[in-house]
């Protein structure tokens, strides 16, 4: 059986070793100076980080409730900010627009108009039929 983590509709795992938070939430160079061109506060960099590497990650945005608090902490430490700031206090509406910078970033539509449009296409198999 494969693990849930490769699976079409991937989680976080329960406990993520030190090898893994490096591997997949370590920030370039190049994405954290785009996070700080992004961004105005310490606060808004790391929920821009978060997303973009659970993004990256999951290939989707998961509910912040969703997100390891190791995985926050292991971002900020990257970015060297102070372990008093959290995603908490980030607006919902900053988090929607954090969102969509990192759809653009990575080439992704969010367009759920235009995915739907895509399964109606001729030649397309659904995987179930009802």
């Amino acid at each position: 059986m494969a693990s849930i983590d490769k699976t079409a509709y991937p989680r976080f795992k329960r406990t993520i070793s030190e090898p893994e938070l490096r591997e997949a939430y370590s920030p370039s160079l190049e994405e954290m100076d785009w996070a700080r061109e992004m961004t105005d506060t310490d606060e808004n960099r790391l929920s821009l980080m978060v997303w973009l590497k659970c993004c990256q990650r999951l290939g989707r945005f998961p509910r912040l409730a969703e997100v390891p608090p190791q995985v926050i902490t292991y971002a900020r430490e990257e970015l060297g900010l102070p372990e008093d700031i959290g995603m908490v206090g980030v607006a919902e509406r900053t988090g929607r627009n954090h969102k969509a910078l990192v759809r653009a970033r990575l080439g992704l539509d969010g367009d759920q108009a235009n995915e739907r449009a895509c399964c109606t296409r001729p030649g397309y198999a659904p995987a179930m039929t009802w």
